[in-house]
């Protein structure tokens, strides 16, 4: 046995050699390395005998057809990227290998592994590559019986045994073709299964590996990089769309392990281990998941995709009433909440450990040994001894870090923060004299508890209460948590700026994060101090103070103040790296229409009239991009040419697309996303009805733009009608 490791004080990544006897049992010998500590690491990698080979030749594969690969597109910077699979068209082993090898795909040239994840990681966003991944099917010949992926007969053929249940991929194999750079996003299995991948032939595969152990740590890294993303999907890199290179890992602290599978080696991936990795060049890789006994407390526990309607989820009734029956109505009546060990070997590793098993850990496994902590965002107060209140702030750290990713490789990343406890809660603080009230992780409080008691805001213990916000302010009140005032830099003479004002405006930089002050505006571009506030009306020179940013939604070019927009009641919500903040202006967030409500509504012609809503639909809408660059988000799914939308449902994100347009010509696109919206059944004083979205429509108490009152009509019943008959006739003419 083999030990390397990248990370000092564990046994790292083990690779085993087992012999002919001890390959022929799978579920035995995976028990037996579990007992040999391979599980801590949740990657392991096996050699088999020289003599075992799963298939006598490769030879004749060429016609093999990859029904849809997928390019990869990767987009991000400085470490943290997002990728996106466009599919292609089909196409055959032989027609794969020609591009994988041909001069604009093939690997470059490399020294070591080492130089060569260097150009993977400087590259990763160039020259999208092509993987033939998830393709149903098995290269193994049938007669091989040992560790044939098509047969492991592991406890999760259950579903299959009793249910008739096959998921392709999950309980049946899937082959995948690879060239260089073709990657796996950083993610767990399905259900927080194990797997096993086995390279056939060609070019090595890497892998990075974190230890199942330290598995949240990665989740709230990722969390804080992408909290829209995450505020959208709990389980949002179940999506295997993020990608966080080891530089970023090595910043913040997390203990990951590398390692690199040649031609004719296995991988096996333990429950509940984030893994990532690319291929070095053309190869061929089959997998599939299998289960243990030790999986089910995994099972049951795991977080799901809930924004996906292909995510696979496994009914654990069937598993807990046959592996564990004295706990089969605990759990079904939701009491069955074992904290999970993820030191422990599976049950079936008893058979090597003999009666140290139960003294690896000093854990009860006694379902009485309950963790009365509950993750739930629902908890929103907790009291603490000595009458001190804690709750999560709703601030992400990255709000507040916007120069993370550009520190010096020897600095200390900084998304994690002292004044969060381990639950994600922050003691809540007031301020003495203006009793402003803060996280004191939000406003970079520290001190002892006692002397927090006679707290002091940086602006009462400057004696500043007349100051305004350097950034802008006609609004400084000191009673709102997010409107409190910090100081910039020492060379701006210690003036002021709004701590919200500093989070929305992306290119303020907080100099020490953690204290939150000083601050930074020097990058503030001038062209931001030129934009206009739609509530104040203000235009101030750079010189003296006023700072805008802009509605989110769109190509919208609303600008406000964040006080003004705060004040106005506009919403802002965090947003994914490498952006901060998702501001949206009052049309982009109007309120909800009535039945009998009466509006102004856009007609066909382009004018406004009066009218009424007379029903409440919802329509589904698709968002593209053209091959040309342009874009539309109203595209209904029978405009989509190549996929039967109304029957199947939305293509996945990054899929090319046929559009057939408005002109009657088809047009090439990149399905970008599906949006449920709301449609509004207007009906005009002449009795004709549109529908339309909520865009189109004003209330009779709304601020008409001036484009839209230039576009009102005094006599609604006789412009309406002219524009009627006129669209009969030209419809008469076709």
């Amino acid at each position: 046995m083999e030990v390397g490791s990248q990370n000092h004080g564990s046994k790292g990544i083990m690779t085993f050699y087992p012999t002919a006897e001890e390959f022929k049992n799978f579920t035995r010998y995976v028990a037996y390395i579990e007992s040999q500590g391979a599980h801590k690491a949740g990657l392991a990698k096996i050699v088999p005998p020289k003599e075992w080979k799963p298939r006598s030749s490769y030879d004749n594969i060429d016609d093999l057809v990859i029904p849809a690969p997928i390019q990869q597109v990767v987009t991000g910077q400085s470490g943290l990227f997002t990728q996106y699979n466009i599919q292609k068209k089909s196409m055959t082993v032989r027609d794969f290998r020609k591009i994988a090898n041909s001069d604009k795909f093939c690997s470059p040239h490399y020294d070591d592994f080492e130089e060569l994840e260097r150009k993977y990681w400087k590259n990763v966003t160039f020259n999208p590559p092509i993987y033939g991944a998830d393709v149903n099917g098995t290269l193994y010949d049938p007669g091989v019986k040992e560790w044939n992926i098509c047969h492991l007969d592991t406890i999760l053929d259950t579903v299959e045994h009793d249910s008739g249940i096959t998921i392709e991929g999950v309980n049946t194999p899937y082959l995948y073709f690879g060239m260089w750079k073709t990657t796996f996003a950083w993610h767990t299995e399905d259900m927080d299964l194990y797997s096993i991948n086995y390279l056939h032939f060609g070019e090595p595969k890497s892998w990075y590996c974190v230890p199942p152990e330290h598995g949240k740590r990665l989740e709230r890294l990722a969390k804080g990089f992408f909290p829209g993303s995450s505020q959208n999907c709990e389980a949002f890199l179940r999506h295997k769309m993020t990608l966080i290179s080891p530089s970023i890992l090595k910043k913040f602290g997390i203990p990951f392990e590398k390692i690199t599978q040649e031609a004719g080696e296995f991988m096996i991936t333990f429950p509940y281990a984030y893994h990532a990795g690319f291929n070095h060049g053309f190869n061929c890789a089959e997998s599939t998941n299998f289960a243990t006994e030790r999986w089910i407390e995994y099972g049951k526990q795991a977080v799901l995709c809930s924004c996906r309607k292909d995510m696979v989820k496994i009914s654990m009734d069937v598993f807990v009433r046959k592996f564990q029956p004295d706990r089969y109505e605990q759990w079904l009546a939701g009491r069955d909440m074992v904290p999970i060990n993820h030191s422990r070997p599976t049950p079936e590793a008893k058979e090597f450990l003999g009666e140290s098993y139960n003294d690896i850990t000093n854990t009860s496994n006694s379902v009485e040994n309950l963790c009365l902590l509950s993750d739930s965002s629902a908890v929103m107060l907790v009291d603490r001894p000595g009458g001190r209140q804690w709750s999560r702030p709703l601030i992400p750290e990255m709000c507040f870090n916007t120069q993370s990713t550009k520190m010096s490789d020897s600095g200390e990343g900084q998304l994690s923060n002292p004044h969060i406890a381990e639950d994600g809660t922050s003691r809540l603080v007031s301020c003495a004299q203006c009793c402003v009230r803060v996280h004191t992780s939000c406003y970079g409080v520290s001190g002892d508890d006692s002397e927090l008691d006679d707290w002091l805001c940086a602006r009462c213990e400057a004696g500043a209460l007349t100051e305004v916000c350097y950034s802008y302010s006609n609004i400084a009140p000191c009673n709102i948590v997010l409107f409190v005032l910090t100081l910039l830099d020492v060379c701006l003479s210690r003036r002021w700026v709004h701590v919200l004002c500093a989070i929305t405006v992306l290119e303020a930089r907080f100099v020490n994060i953690t204290e939150r002050s000083p601050i930074d505006l020097s990058a503030i571009p001038l062209p931001r101090f030129r934009l206009k506030c739609a509530y104040c009306r203000k235009r101030m020179k750079r010189e003296v103070k006023g700072c805008c940013v802009q509605c989110s939604h769109g190509r919208c070019s609303t600008a406000f103040h964040p006080t003004c927009a705060q004040a106005a009641g506009i919403l802002m919500h965090p947003d994914d790296w490498p952006f901060i903040v998702f501001i949206t202006c009052h049309r982009h967030r109007a309120p909800e229409l009535t039945v009998s409500q009466k509006v102004i509504c856009k007609y066909r012609n382009g004018r406004y009239y009066h009218s009424e809503v007379v029903e409440l639909t919802t329509a589904t809408f698709y968002e593209v991009v053209f091959d040309d660059g342009s874009y539309s988000d109203n595209l209904f799914p029978e405009d989509i040419e190549n996929r039967d939308c109304v029957r199947l449902g939305p293509p996945a994100e990054g899929d090319i697309v046929q559009v057939r347009w408005t002109d009657g010509l088809i047009y090439g696109a990149k399905f970008v996303a599906s949006h449920s919206v709301p449609m509004y059944l207007v009906e005009f004083e002449d009795g004709s009805q549109i529908s339309v979205k909520r865009d189109d429509i004003y209330t009779l108490d709304e601020d008409l733009p001036k484009r839209v009152k230039s576009r009102m009509n005094v006599h609604p019943d006789f412009a309406i009608m002219t524009e009627a008959i006129l669209h009969l006739y030209s419809r008469g003419k076709k």
